[in-house]
């Protein structure tokens, strides 16, 4: 009995001596603590001994133990061994694919519902805003030096700018590394069909409103702020990860309307009591679409503001609204609502007046019987004073556009500009008068 009590004593004070000297890594970290952890695995059909499939579960967690918030967290993870990520909790492939998909060339990890951790100092130490646990479930082909060790990845690092970190050190079948802050250190991974969140041409918002015990709304804005283009017939879709449906929606509508899959799914175990033929789409991928201008004060699903425009979206520079801002216009424009844009001196902003719409409706040939309809035509005068530009030279070319737009599409201009030498100049070039009184837009430098 005695050397049974002292054996124990021993295994209890070793115990203590070895954690006062070794302390984790997950502890002594002052940034952004990562690690890997392979928890298991086995065979899976069919048999292969050149390229036998296994299963593989792994545990990813991201730890901010920094002063800083770590916004929009990303994680790349180095897979060797040709592995299909079947199933991701609480994280997204920031490519955008969904799931299962190949990774074995190396994936990016981003959150889902937990994009951002914040710190230890604003939430008095509490993880579960700090840390992120990633659940990984998907199969791989083996080793690639063919023994049955642990598959761990070949790297694992921080994919955010200003953020430094070391090579991963090995702790059994798990990987560990701790990024430290660095607002010089650019991020060394490289996407290719996803870029980090900034400001772009066009930009999509997804934000939830209003919250309840079983579902949400949300609002999703499309925003175009390229300064010419302009955006036709929008489609935009998503992937739902937690076996979400439409049930409702306004100012917009999926391309599809169908409940066959929640009826037939999960959705309708869950929600047994629910009336699925209310609910409008149960797609894991969604298509949504705009609506026409005849349901804008449908009080169904209308009444959304900048709704209903047959899935166009102009540039801001394009926006009727824009002329409220707009400064005078160059001498004068007639017939046409004129104006020079804000911040710049040479793009004429030129919008038809309403009472004119008329014009450009379609007439009949000079022979109806024989000729087809032609579009109608809608002119316009612009006058110039050269009194800040005295030295430009018409006969060369100065006063002329370099570039039109139409309804944010880039016309072609004519090689052969007018001139007042006859009617047979001005035939000859009657595309040009054309393209210059039907712009919408009109640049010139």
């Amino acid at each position: 009995m005695a050397n049974r009590n002292l054996l124990l004593i021993f295994v209890i004070v070793s115990f203590f001596v070895y954690s006062s000297l070794s302390q984790p890594l997950k502890t002594t970290c002052n940034g952004v603590f990562l690690s890997y952890n392979y928890t298991g695995g086995y065979p899976i059909p069919p048999t292969d001994p050149t390229n036998q499939p296994y299963r593989f579960e792994s545990t990813v967690t991201v730890l901010n133990n920094g002063r800083d918030e770590l916004k929009s967290w990303s994680v790349f993870v180095g897979f060797q061994n040709n592995e299909v990520l079947v199933s991701a909790t609480n994280a997204l492939l920031a490519d955008g694919r969904s799931l299962p998909a190949f990774v074995g060339n190396g994936t990016v990890l981003v959150g889902s519902s937990n994009t951002d951790l914040k710190s230890a100092i604003e939430t008095a130490g509490d993880l579960t805003q700090m840390e992120v646990i990633i659940q990984l479930v998907g199969t791989r082909f083996g080793n690639r030096n063919g023994t049955l060790d642990a598959p761990l990845p070949l790297n694992l690092t921080l994919a955010n700018d200003g953020y430094s970190c070391p090579s991963p050190t090995r702790q059994g079948n798990e990987l560990q590394l701790c990024c430290t802050r660095d607002l010089n250190a650019p991020s060394n991974i490289t996407l290719e069909n996803f870029q980090p969140r900034k400001d772009g041409d066009l930009i999509i918002m997804y934000d939830i409103i209003r919250t309840y015990e079983t579902d949400y709304w949300a609002q999703v804005s499309i925003s175009n702020h390229n300064p010419l283009g302009r955006l036709d017939n929008w489609k935009l879709s998503w992937d739902w990860t937690r076996g979400e449906f439409i049930y409702a929606m306004k100012g917009a509508y999926p391309s599809v309307v169908d409940t066959t899959g929640c009826v037939f799914g999960p959705q309708g175990q869950h929600y047994k009591e629910m009336d699925f033929s209310q609910a409008l789409n149960c797609e894991r991928s969604p298509t949504i679409v705009d609506l026409p201008p005849t349901r804008a004060n449908d009080t169904q699903i209308g009444l959304i503001p900048f709704c209903c425009r047959n899935g166009t979206i102009l540039p801001p520079n394009m926006d009727p609204m824009q002329l409220d801002k707009a400064g005078p216009g160059f001498e004068k424009a007639y017939s046409f609502n004129g104006s020079v844009l804000p911040n710049s001196s040479n793009i004429i902003f030129m919008q038809g007046l309403p009472d004119f719409n008329y014009l450009v409706a379609e007439m009949d040939g000079a022979n109806p019987r024989k000729d087809p309809r032609v579009p109608g035509t809608q002119q316009s005068v612009l006058s110039f004073t050269k009194k800040k530009t005295p030295g430009i030279d018409v006969a060369d070319g100065d006063g002329f556009p370099m570039r039109v737009f139409f309804n944010g599409e880039e016309c072609a201009l004519p090689t052969i500009r007018p001139t007042n030498n006859g009617r047979k100049a001005i035939a000859t070039n009657s595309a040009f008068s054309s393209l210059l009184v039907l712009a919408l837009f009109l640049m010139y430098w």
